[in-house]
């Protein structure tokens, strides 16, 4: 894989790095979730471009089409390649 170059959107994960939009992180989120922050900071700090989807827990959002992608509906959720991870210290030990 060529190296990225000034410009290009980039993610690395375990010293990896990925290019594609396939491969770019989804970030399950709820704006005022102390866990949800927490792995937001982290991607941050380590300048990893990943896609938001926001959920909205108090408006029940989470009980309808999200029960389908995280049966245990919490956020966080992260999936990246088809791994999840749904507890906020494990996404952070993976990234």
């Amino acid at each position: 894989m060529p190296s990225p170059t000034i410009g290009d959107e980039f993610t690395k994960i375990k010293g990896r790095t990925y290019t594609s939009a396939v491969d770019k992180p989804i970030l399950y989120s709820y704006f005022r979730s102390s866990c949800s922050y927490r792995v937001r900071i982290g991607l941050q700090l380590k300048k990893i471009v990943y896609e938001y989807r926001p959920i909205h827990l108090l408006k029940g959002e989470h009980k309808q089409q999200y029960a389908v992608v995280n049966p245990f509906i919490e956020v966080p959720l992260l999936i990246h390649q088809g791994f999840r991870l749904a507890q906020s210290l494990a996404i952070l030990d993976y990234i």
